[in-house]
């Protein structure tokens, strides 16, 4: 029994022995994963040796996975490349007197300027040993930077002196430098409307810069371009610029070192992609409808000052309008104005206007913004008031004519009525090397033809220009005075088609006749111009031996007269009669002609129309008064410094 309890026992003991002696023999080693080695290396943990080159302070490797790939991605220790990934590296585990990891892979970018050689192993304490080389890929000028011709769109960074300011969305533009004929590598750079500390520089663009290509990539590096930046900033600059554009994108830095002041650094920084954009801020119509108006713009063609036309007596409600505009592709409103009395208040688009509260200055604008917003236009919108004839004048106000006196002072005229003073002020012009303007014995100057004389009275007076004639044949020798309704612009080569007679007549009959309440003193001596009025008005002058145009016309008086012409028209701003036709023309419906002799006090004077065409409500017409202070100045003959006095006219139905 004691043998089997012993035999058991040294059996049990053998297993035992058996057993420990099996669990103390050591397990090989497991080679290590890729995932085992994943993370940074840098400063103790990392001997890394760079040739090609020199790195940057603190290089990092770091080991990283993505996209199911094993990449390396290098920081600072490319040269201008904070960081450069090696996107696709083998991994293997290697024993040696341990296993240690090895990783290596080979990576070109022309982006980054290198070709870049890693291989690198891991030890059992976790250190990288690793070396890079470095293989810089060489730049050559681009074939033509016609290619790289864009707009770019994206965000643009200013920071002063390291201080960043929000970021904003904003455009550059790449075009060919001035100088690309004779150098395709050559672009022009712009930035527009660029805000540097909230001050708006109006754009910045530098020119001939040189853009050279490294692969797929072009590249823009100048330093030390000379700039005068513009207001408000106004200063010398030193600008270095660097970027690149890869497949329509491109990303810029500036650096701005002003001249005068090295205490302020300036750094623009801006990536986009290449766009295209309408940069033409159009209305492609713009329109206004009310039976008021007489004349309008070709609404289809709006340009930048528009211009409608009423009749005076429009009625205020055919002027509450609401203009209808069409926008050009991809374009908006920035606003919508109007300016009335130098008050402005934004309307929206399609919001009736009460045109009736305009004056000459008023305005509606419209602002509008391409789809690429560097680029607005400003569109005008103005209704002219066009004055229509009244029944009755009086010459009781006097207004600044836009016409100076000898003395340098406004001439005053009558509300509403034009006069020749503008052709008066002509001859002067020549006087002093001439002597053509009439004067005094004493030497002092005559007055001009039309004067106000009292509070309401108009003097009419005539001009006899007795010197220098042959020399400036487009001043006759014999000028009369005359106030009229209508405008006056001088006309040099028909002096007779400066006066353009007539306002509109809106009425539904003709008058029957008129009274007119004036005065005339002719005067003393007749003068007639040498010389042939030709069919379309003008005058041929003949000269005498002494190089006068005028002979004096012994037993001739002068007259004053006055003429109420009623005429149609087709249009009432571009139709008008003129002293070549004022009593003959074919368009005359009425007309009504009376002269005055001379006489000593006002008296009140009618004279009957003489109807030539009925009266047709459906057509228009213009009505032309028009006082003269010699019958026949249109024949350029008349007394010297005869006078018409005029303190009134009204129209009888």
């Amino acid at each position: 029994m004691k043998k089997v309890f012993f035999s058991a026992a040294m059996s049990l003991l053998l297993l035992a022995g058996f057993s420990s002696c099996k669990n103390d023999d050591p397990e090989p080693p497991k080679p290590p994963v890729v995932e085992d080695v994943l993370g940074s290396y840098s400063a103790e943990n990392l001997a890394l040796t760079v040739t090609g080159g020199t790195p940057g302070a603190n290089p990092e490797v770091v080991l990283l996975q993505s996209d199911g790939k094993t990449k390396v991605r290098l920081t600072s220790v490319v040269p201008n490349n904070e960081d450069f990934t090696i996107n696709d590296v083998t991994y293997s585990a290697v024993e040696t007197k341990a296993y240690v990891s090895q990783i290596s892979g080979t990576e070109t970018s022309d982006l980054a300027g290198y070709t870049v050689e890693f291989a690198g192993t891991v030890d059992a304490e976790g250190k990288l040993t690793a070396t890079v080389k470095l293989t810089e890929i060489p730049a050559a000028p681009i074939e033509d930077v016609a290619s790289l011709q864009s707009t770019y769109k994206g965000q643009l960074v200013v920071n002063v002196n390291g201080n960043a300011f929000p970021g904003m969305e904003q455009r550059v533009y790449l075009d060919k430098g001035s100088k690309y004929t004779s150098n395709k590598s050559l672009a022009k750079l712009t930035i527009k409307n660029l805000s540097i500390l909230d001050m708006e520089i109006s754009q910045i663009q530098l020119n001939n810069l040189v853009v050279s290509q490294r692969g797929s990539v072009a590249l823009i590096d100048s330093v030390g371009y000379a700039y005068n930046l513009p207001a408000p900033l106004s200063m010398k600059a030193l600008i270095d610029v660097t970027g690149t554009i890869v497949d329509k994108t491109i990303t810029l830095s500036l650096k701005i070192a002003l001249v005068d002041d090295a205490s302020m650094q300036i750094g623009v920084g801006f990536s986009g992609t290449a766009v295209t954009e309408n940069t033409t801020a159009k209305l492609e119509s713009l329109s206004v409808e009310s039976p008021a108006i007489v004349k309008n713009f070709d609404p289809a063609k709006p340009s930048s000052t528009n211009t409608f036309t009423v009749l005076s007596n429009a009625k205020a409600e055919d002027l509450q309008i609401a203009p209808k505009a069409t926008l050009g592709e991809g374009c908006t409103f920035a606003s919508i104005e109007t300016n009335i009395g130098g008050q402005t208040a934004e309307i929206k688009e399609g919001d009736k206007i009460d045109f009736s509260k305009f004056g000459e200055d008023d305005y509606v604008a419209y602002n509008v913004v391409a789809q690429d917003p560097n680029y607005t236009k400003r569109y005008i919108l103005k209704v002219a008031v066009l004055p229509v004839a009244q029944d009755e004048y009086l010459f009781n106000d006097w207004v600044d004519g836009t016409s100076l006196n000898l003395d340098g002072t406004p001439i005053k005229e009558p509300k509403g009525w034009a006069t020749s003073n503008g052709a008066a002020n002509l001859i002067h012009l020549f006087d002093e090397s001439m002597g053509l303007y009439p004067t005094y014995p004493d030497g002092s100057f005559k007055p001009l033809p039309v004067l106000q004389n009292g509070t309401d009275i108009a003097r009419v007076g005539t001009l006899m220009t007795k010197g220098g004639n042959a020399f400036i044949t487009f001043i006759p020798a014999v000028t009369a005075g005359t106030l009229f309704i209508g405008s006056f612009n001088v006309d040099m080569t028909n002096t007779l088609k400066s006066t353009r007679f007539g306002l509109p007549f809106v009425k539904t009959a003709f008058p029957k006749s008129f009274d007119v309440n004036w005065m005339y003193q002719p005067g003393t001596d007749y003068y007639i111009t040498k010389g042939t009025k030709n069919a379309d008005g003008s005058f041929t002058p003949e000269y005498k031996e002494d190089g006068t145009l005028y002979v004096l016309k012994p037993g001739e008086t002068d007259k004053g007269s006055v003429a109420v012409v009623i005429y149609e028209v087709s249009d009432y701003e571009a139709d008008y009669l003129d002293g070549t036709n004022l009593k003959t023309d074919a368009r005359i419906a009425a007309i009504a002609v009376l002269e005055k002799s001379a006489s000593s006090s006002f008296a009140t004077e009618s004279k009957t129309f003489e109807v030539k065409k009925a009266f047709d409500a459906s057509k228009k017409y213009k009505i032309a008064i028009v006082f003269s202070s010699s019958a026949k100045g249109d024949s350029f003959e008349g007394g010297e410094d005869s006078e018409l006095f005029v303190k009134s006219i009204k129209l009888n139905y």
